[in-house]
C-alpha cells in the first residue's frame, strides 16, 4: 500500500485512530496492582501526603501499602525484602507527585492515557523530522503495535515519556537550538540509567551547549526535591540503588528480563569479569558511534541533524548504551527504526534488505518473546538495535567516502543521493 496516496493515508488514519482508540477505551482495564507501577505509586503518594521525607523509609512505606493493597498483591512484586518500594529517585517521585491523590487504579488509568498522547506527539516530532515521509499516522501506529510499549502500559511503566523526552531534544537538536535540546534530555534526571544514556550524545557531536541545557534542567530538578523529600531521601535512595543493582546482577528472572548490553552477557556467566565485559561493550557501541562521527564530521555531525542512518546511528547507540533496562524500555528502539526507514527509497537493494531484516527482527522479536517466552527467552529485540546500529554506522561511513560537505536544511534530512550529487 502506497501511504503516499490519498486512499492509502486514509487507511493508515483509520489504522492508527483504531489502535488509540483501544488503548482509549481498555486503559480502565488496568488495576493498578503490577509491581513496576506500585512502586512509582507508592512513591509518589508518599511525596504527595506530605512524607516525601520519609520517602525510602521502609516502616512508613509499608504502613502505605497496607492502606491501599492487599497482602497478596504487595508480597507478589511491589515489595522487596531490604529494598521495600520505590527504586527510583526522588526527582521521579516528585514529578509523579499528582498521581498519589489518585488511587492506585485511576492513577495507572492517567498514566495509559498520558503514555498514548506522548507516542502522538513522538509521531508527530518524526514526521517533521523526516519532512513527511513517515507521517504520524505511520509513527503512531507502528509505536502503538510494539510488543514492549503494549507491555510497558499494561505494567504502568513510564517508557512512552522516555521516548518522548529523546525525540523531543533530538528534534530541538536537529533545529540547532542545543541548550533546549539539553534542558530536554536533563530531565532524564528522572531516570538516571537513561541519562547515562544520553550524556556523551553532545561530545559524539560536538556541540557542547547541550551540556548547559541538561546541567540546568538536571540540577533544578534535583534541587525541587529538597524542600519536599530533604537530603536524607537522596541518601536512601543511594543505599536502595546499591541494593537494587545487586539484584540486578544476580536474580536470574531479571537477567531473563533485561534487555541491556550487559546483560546479555550475564545470561551466560555473571561475575565481576562478565560486567567489566558488559561496560566494554557499552563502550565499544559508544567508542565506533564517535569514530563514525568524526569520519562524517564535514556534514551532518557538524551542523544539523535530522533523519536517515547518521541519526540511526547515535539513536540506536543511545538505546544500546543504557547500561541497565528491560524488555519495556525497548520502545525507545521505536524512534531510530522510524527515522532508519524514512530514507527508504535512497537505497540501494542490499542495504534496503539489511535494514528490513534489522527492524523485523525488532518488532517481530519483540511479539515473539512474548507470545513463546514471556520476556524471558533469547534478547531477540536487543540483537535486532544491535543490527540496527551496525547498518547505520556502515552506511553511514560509506556515505562519508562518496559525498563532500552539505550542509542540510532545519528539520529536514540529507538523502544520501544529495551526497552523491554534491561529490559529482
Amino acid at each position: 500500500m502506497n501511504y503516499q496516496t490519498a486512499p492509502g493515508r486514509s487507511v493508515l488514519r483509520v489504522a492508527a485512530l483504531a489502535a488509540v482508540a483501544f488503548y482509549g477505551t481498555t486503559a480502565h482495564l488496568t488495576r493498578g496492582h503490577e509491581a513496576d507501577f506500585g512502586k512509582q505509586w507508592l512513591a509518589a503518594r508518599l511525596v504527595a501526603t506530605g512524607q516525601g521525607r520519609a520517602l525510602f523509609d521502609l516502616t512508613v512505606q509499608r504502613a502505605e501499602l497496607d492502606r491501599h493493597y492487599q497482602s497478596v498483591v504487595i508480597d507478589s512484586g511491589i515489595w522487596r525484602e531490604g529494598i521495600g518500594g520505590p527504586t527510583y529517585p526522588p526527582t521521579l517521585a516528585v514529578v509523579l507527585a499528582p498521581l498519589g491523590w489518585l488511587s492506585p487504579r485511576w492513577a495507572q488509568w492517567v498514566v495509559v492515557e498520558l503514555s498514548v498522547v506522548a507516542i502522538i506527539v513522538t509521531a508527530c516530532l518524526v514526521a517533521r523530522l523526516t519532512a513527511g515521509r513517515i507521517p504520524w499516522e505511520v509513527g503512531t501506529l507502528a509505536a502503538l503495535s510494539f510488543t514492549p510499549f503494549f507491555l510497558a502500559v499494561g505494567l504502568g511503566q513510564n517508557s512512552a515519556f522516555s521516548l518522548l523526552i529523546v525525540a523531543s531534544g533530538w528534534a530541538l537538536l536537529a533545529s540547532g537550538r542545543d541548550v533546549w535540546a539539553g534542558a530536554v534530555l536533563g530531565l532524564f534526571a528522572i531516570k538516571p540509567t537513561w541519562g547515562v544514556a544520553v550524556v556523551w550524545i553532545p561530545l559524539v557531536l560536538a556541540r557542547p551547549r547541550v551540556y548547559l541545557g541538561m546541567c540546568g534542567s538536571a540540577v533544578g530538578l534535583a534541587l525541587a526535591t529538597l524542600p519536599v523529600c530533604g537530603i536524607d531521601s537522596w541518601i536512601g535512595w543511594l543505599s536502595v540503588a546499591r541494593e537494587t543493582e545487586h539484584v540486578y546482577q544476580t536474580w536470574p528472572r531479571w537477567t531473563l528480563l533485561s534487555r541491556d548490553l550487559p546483560g546479555l552477557l550475564r545470561r551466560i556467566e555473571q561475575g565481576t569479569l562478565v560486567e567489566f565485559a558488559g561496560w566494554a561493550a557499552v563502550g565499544g557501541v559508544v567508542a565506533i558511534t564517535g569514530w563514525a562521527a568524526w569520519r562524517a564530521r564535514a556534514g551532518w555531525w557538524a551542523s544539523r541533524l535530522a533523519a536517515g542512518p547518521q541519526a540511526t546511528a547515535v539513536l540506536a547507540a543511545l538505546v544500546l548504551s543504557c547500561p541497565r533496562f528491560m524488555f519495556y524500555d525497548l520502545t525507545l528502539a521505536v524512534l531510530p527504526s522510524l527515522l532508519a526507514v524514512s530514507n527508504w527509497k535512497q537505497l540501494g537493494s542490499y542495504s534496503r534488505a539489511l535494514l528490513a531484516a534489522a527492524v523485523a527482527t525488532v518488532w517481530c522479536g519483540a511479539a515473539c518473546s512474548y507470545l513463546l517466552w514471556s520476556m524471558m527467552g533469547p534478547p531477540i529485540e536487543t540483537l535486532g538495535v544491535l543490527g540496527l546500529w551496525g547498518w547505520a554506522v556502515a552506511e553511514t561511513v560509506a556515505a562519508c567516502r562518496c559525498g563532500r560537505r552539505v550542509e542540510p536544511r532545519a528539520g529536514v534530512a540529507v538523502d544520501r543521493s544529495e551526497m552523491v550529487a554534491a561529490a559529482v
